[in-house]
This record gives C-alpha cells, structure tokens and sequence, in this order.
C-alpha cells in the first residue's frame, strides 16, 4: 500500500471518527429527549389527575399517596437516568476526541461496538414501570370515584 492511499486511508477514518464523536455527544440530548419529555408530560398530567380525583371523588388519600409517590419515583429515575447517561457520553466523546487528537485512533470498530451501560437500560425500564403504576393507580381512583361514590 502506497504513502498516499495509506494517508487517503486514514483521513477518511479520521473523518469517520470525527462525525462519530459528534453522534456521541448527540446521543446525551437523544437519550434524555423526547421520550423523557413525553414521560415527564405524562407525570405532570397524571398529579394533576391524581388532585382532581382526592377533590372530586373524594378518593383517600392515601391511594393518590401511591399515585404520587410512583410519580416522585419516576422523576428521581428520570433524573438519575439522565445524569448516568450523560456522564456516559461525555466520558467515551472525551475518550474518542482524546484518542483523536493524540492519534491512537485508527480503528473505529474499537469504539463503534461498545455497550451502553446497563444502569442506563434499569433506569429507563423503571422510569416505564413507574409511570404505568401510576396509571393503575390513577385508572384505579377514577373507576372508585365513578362506581363508589354518590356523586
């Protein structure tokens, strides 16, 4: 292999390994975007559900205690997940871009087929089931503040 295709070679791995550096620090905004924005929306909808039930229906307080103590659960999951992933990217970007500009990088299947860490995947399952005990919950206050009571 020639000089020249040898430096062709390595600047299109170069190239390769910058614009995956920039789809590595993306992946902090992505990880926490949209499906946490909805989830968080979906929250904050179901509290104020939960209120509506204790005030109209009259629901004990402590059903919508559990309602909102699920709810309290899945912000501090949300929270730690989002932290935990973004210590996560910026860590391997670090690396990468580190690696890059000493020029230890010429392989980027070395860094392409790393796993995310797990606590990010526990983190979000939790964040779901959360979120869906609080909907039994919340489901649960207005079937009783529908059938049970005489309104």
């Amino acid at each position: 292999m020639s000089k020249n295709s040898q430096l062709q070679e390595n600047s299109k791995v170069e190239r390769e390994i910058e614009e995956f550096i920039r789809r590595n620090y993306e992946e902090v905004d992505v990880y926490s975007g949209n499906l946490s924005s909805i989830l968080r929306q979906l929250a904050f909808a179901e509290g104020v559900l939960f209120w509506f039930c204790y005030e109209q229906f009259n629901i004990s307080i402590k059903i919508i205690s559990f309602g909102w103590a699920f709810l309290l659960l899945y912000f501090v999951c949300d929270s730690i997940q989002y932290l935990l992933g973004y210590m996560h990217f910026k860590r391997q970007g670090d690396k990468y871009f580190k690696d890059y500009y000493e020029k230890k990088i010429l392989n980027l299947d070395n860094y392409i087929h790393q796993d995310m860490p797990q606590s990010l995947n526990w983190m979000f399952r939790l964040k779901i089931l959360t979120i869906v005990f609080s909907s039994v919950i919340l489901l649960f206050g207005f079937l009783m503040g529908i059938y049970c009571t005489n309104n």
